[in-house]
């Protein structure tokens, strides 16, 4: 079972992102190293705001549907990859399971373990969301 916590960018998102507990830990190391910077930061802030749907449009998407219903957000100026699914239909929160460094043009084998690994955390809901203030745990 994966625990996700809400990754707060800002105000007024028409997507939230929320991340498992080992994608937080890969952002803050990959932040902390300074792979991930203020560009990687406003633009994801900015894909929160218009919505991530928004985002999956044009001849170079930033949000890329691979299989199962997972997808990959990518920045063509950075290396580092957000994979995960959404939570419905409403595509209003995003659900990251992995936080990986891109090495390469082309999927590795360990990009589609990945990949199919948040596929079957998404069909199997193998998911919930931290209590915190906003999301108390009503029932274990």
């Amino acid at each position: 079972m994966y625990e996700i916590t809400e990754l707060r960018l800002g105000e007024n998102r028409k997507t939230r992102l929320w991340l498992s507990a080992k994608a937080l830990g890969d952002f803050k190391d990959f932040r902390t190293k300074g792979v991930i910077e203020g560009r990687f930061l406003s633009k994801l802030r900015w894909c929160c705001n218009v919505g991530f749907d928004m985002c999956e449009r044009g001849s170079k998407p930033i949000v890329t549907c691979e299989w199962d219903g997972v997808y990959r957000i990518g920045f063509q100026f950075s290396l580092v990859r957000i994979i995960g699914f959404y939570e419905d239909r409403t595509k209003k929160d995003f659900i990251a399971i992995h936080v990986r460094l891109k090495h390469g043009q082309k999927l590795t084998a360990r990009d589609r373990e990945c990949i199919n690994e948040v596929g079957n955390v998404r069909k199997n809901r193998l998911w919930r969301k931290a209590a915190d203030e906003r999301y108390p745990r009503l029932a274990q």
